[in-house]
């Protein structure tokens, strides 16, 4: 008899040990089932934030997180309610037609969330220094196009100040030369005709003091002298009359010649303004599709400044690394790479939340199916009642 007690101790005892170790399991598995479930709560959050950033940046509206709070919810909601209706469909009758159109809400609910994910994970890692350095080039270019039109314009002032001073000179030795001619003229009339007029005024003087004896007047030649002084002086008188009558016709001829040389100028003028705006203008085409060029995408799509300098890296591995080594034409591009990161990354944040909250939901099946063999235990008893 001691020995049947003994065994039944020692039965005891493992019976004991096992419902130890059986609730250590059931704390340590519960734990883990909402740990998991947290982890599910993480990426639904990360999923919300991600769509409502996106719909906020799209629609330009604070408000927009409404919407895409509704929309979580709703897919986090719908995969939970979907699972339990599942594991308890011997409790409870879903329509067809609600089950199709639950599938294809989920399927819609979720591709949005991808896309989503997708678009805000491309904006951080699709060159994600593109808009500093445009912004950094076209004020560069702003820079640089400010003293290409400040060096242009003084390049124009003094080209301009240089064609006046040019203009002056010409139409003051024009001017000069005419009075220079007029000058000559007049000199060369008086410098012969003075000469003349003034012997014969001296020689007519000294005929005038020739006498005789008794004091009377002997100067036969000065009635010739008289007469010569004044046929010279009436040519004299004349020739000044006929230069001043040429030099009046002439100077209108100047006056024309001068209009003329001025028009030149001006045409000179506006030539050189011309060039200078033909110049401007072409500055302004140069900046306009240099602007342009940077507007474009294909300014920046292979330029290493504004890609993400850790995914460059990694590419820099993946090329002339790894695959290289097995085909030398072999190459990932920038832009598959960070594609197919994006679509990678979009679609395990919305599978974590499918398979989290449907796992969540195995685990309580049997209570949910408890619960309804218990409600319609109820009803049952209260139609037969």
């Amino acid at each position: 008899m001691d020995q049947d007690q003994s065994r039944l101790g020692y039965l005891y005892e493992q019976v004991q040990q096992i419902i130890k170790e059986f609730k250590r399991f059931s704390i340590i598995w519960n734990f883990l089932i909402f740990l998991y479930f947290f982890v599910g709560v993480g990426a639904f959050w990360v999923s919300y934030k991600i769509e409502a950033k996106i719909f906020i940046d799209i629609y330009k509206n604070e408000n927009s997180w409404i919407a895409a709070a509704v929309f979580e919810f709703a897919k986090a909601l719908t995969v939970i309610f979907q699972r339990a209706f599942w594991a308890a469909r011997n409790e409870i009758t879903v329509p067809r037609f609600i089950r199709f159109l639950t599938i294809f809400f989920q399927i819609f609910l979720f591709v949005l969330s991808i896309i989503c994910t997708i678009t805000l994970v491309a904006s951080v890692v699709v060159r994600p220094g593109e808009k500093e350095q445009r912004e950094k080039d076209k004020t560069e270019i702003e820079k640089t196009h400010i003293i290409k039109y400040a060096t242009l314009e003084n390049e124009k002032t003094s080209e301009l100040n240089l064609l006046k001073e040019k203009h002056d000179v010409e139409l003051k030795n024009y001017d000069e030369l005419y009075e220079e001619l007029k000058n000559n003229a007049y000199n060369q009339t008086k410098n012969y005709y003075i000469p003349i007029i003034n012997e014969l005024e001296a020689q007519q003087t000294k005929e005038m003091y020739i006498t005789d004896s008794s004091g009377r007047f002997k100067g036969k030649r000065y009635d010739d002298f008289e007469r010569r002084k004044k046929e010279a002086q009436a040519e004299y008188n004349k020739r000044l009359t006929e230069l001043d009558q040429h030099f009046a016709d002439r100077q209108k001829i100047h006056n024309q010649e001068r209009r003329q040389i001025i028009e030149r100028q001006g045409y000179d003028r506006d030539g050189l303004i011309k060039n200078y705006n033909q110049k401007r203008k072409n500055i302004d085409l140069e900046k306009r599709e240099l602007l342009n060029d940077i507007e474009s995408d294909r300014k920046y799509s292979e330029d290493r400044k504004v890609q993400n300098e850790m995914v460059v890296k990694a590419l820099d591995v993946l090329n002339d690394g790894i695959l290289r080594n097995f085909y030398d034409k072999a190459k990932v591009s920038y832009t598959s790479f960070t594609s197919l990161l994006s679509l990678l990354i979009s679609i395990l944040l919305e599978m974590t939340i499918y398979l989290t909250f449907n796992c969540f939901v195995i685990t309580q099946s049997d209570r949910f199916r408890t619960m309804l063999q218990q409600q319609n235990i109820m009803l049952a008893a209260k139609k037969n009642f």
